[in-house]
């Protein structure tokens, strides 16, 4: 379930913007602090268009719970990489939005922050990414870093006239305030037809609006929804072909034990002749549990998961690459009670680099394939 990495997602985005207990430090916002600059070395046009095969980025996760991590963060991404990843998967500001009064300051602020880091880098192309499902997939979004919906739409379904409101409100904010290159509308939506499928034809109904009005505003952007490959039906995908410009896809292939990906592990979906694009994913670099038990891991098999990626950017081509974890999550999990560690360790070794910073053979890889 990918609701699993979510959740540990979900633990830092409170704790980087609430404060941490037991720390000294107490940063208002996982938004980049706005100076932060890095010189390009674009493979982007004046124009914005794309000059090389595939983009390759990162989503800027902290190591930990601080503001230094925060900076180091988006720092690496801009450094190693040539797209960078604004994944909203936390809720929507519903109160707001329904209102259609002023958004939470603290929300405004952090959109802000992360405006002025794509100005200041403008080798980097921009994703965004926004579940409308809450973290579990079997629901629609929660509130904003607040859990649950509110009551006014709380228990309802995508059917309901003011949730599609709200919800379509959210995405034409992103569309609006980022102006991306790729959006994707709906985060791993065929996990909706798995927990709720009585609602999926609701959600998808629902997507196909939302498809048509992006693209009506912002016609040069690339709008798509992404599919989780182990955990739910990326077959789905096919349902929605006149809906999507690409196909995106949320993969984690070691989670359920069931070893490396073969090389034709993308073939399904790309038989559907849409471009690829691998929205979000990651392997490990030392052992792990996964949903079949613990399993051993190393350096070699995550830098040979990267080499794979490259192949399948290769053929059947990628538009885009999104590694979810720069660096090591460990000063995330440590501190948590034992109870609530077990989800999140099984993400805790996908960076790149150690949780002191240390690069792993996979980041040499990355920087070949990013830099041909």
């Amino acid at each position: 379930m990918m609701h699993l990495r979510i959740a540990i997602v979900a633990v830092a985005v409170a704790l980087v913007v609430g404060g941490c207990a037991g720390t000294d430090t107490a940063p208002s916002s996982t938004a980049p602090p706005s100076t932060i600059a890095i010189s390009s070395t674009s493979s982007t046009s004046a124009s914005g268009e794309q000059t090389s095969p595939t983009r390759w980025g990162f989503v800027p996760f902290p190591a930990g719970p601080n503001q230094q991590s925060v900076g180091e963060a988006f720092r690496f991404v801009a450094a190693e990489g040539d797209l960078v990843a604004f994944h909203f998967d936390d809720g929507i500001p519903w109160e707001g939005l329904l209102a259609d009064s002023d958004l939470p300051p603290a929300f405004v602020g952090e959109m802000a922050s992360l405006k002025a880091f794509s100005a200041e880098n403008p080798q980097l192309a921009v994703y965004v990414a926004t579940a409308i499902t809450n973290q579990t997939r079997n629901a629609i979004a929660g509130s904003w870093r607040a859990g649950d919906p509110p009551p006014s739409v709380a228990g309802r379904s995508f059917a309901d006239p003011k949730v599609r409101e709200g919800i379509r409100r959210w995405v034409r904010y992103l569309a609006d305030e980022f102006e991306p290159n790729w959006f994707n509308l709906a985060v791993e939506i065929n996990m909706y037809e798995t927990t709720r499928p009585e609602d999926y034809p609701n959600l998808v109904s629902f997507y196909r609006e939302l498809y048509e009005e992006v693209k009506a505003a912002h016609p040069d952007t690339v709008v798509f929804a992404s599919f989780q490959m182990e955990l739910g039906d990326p077959g789905a995908a096919g349902d929605l072909v006149d809906a999507l410009d690409i196909v995106g896809i949320s993969t984690y292939p070691y989670l359920t034990g069931d070893g490396f990906p073969p090389e034709d592990y993308l073939d399904s979906v790309a038989d559907l002749g849409l471009p690829l694009a691998v929205a979000e994913t990651g392997y490990p670099a030392a052992a792990l549990p996964t949903l079949a038990g613990k399993q051993t891991f190393s350096p070699s098999d995550q830098a040979a998961y990267v080499e794979w990626l490259g192949r399948r950017a290769a053929s059947p081509g990628l538009v885009f690459v999104t590694w979810f974890f720069p660096t090591d999550i460990t000063a995330w999990i440590d501190p948590l009670p034992a109870a609530e560690q077990d989800v999140p360790r099984l993400f805790e070794f996908l960076g790149m680099r150690t949780a002191d910073g240390t690069a792993r053979p996979a980041l040499e890889v990355w920087r070949r394939l990013a830099s041909p």
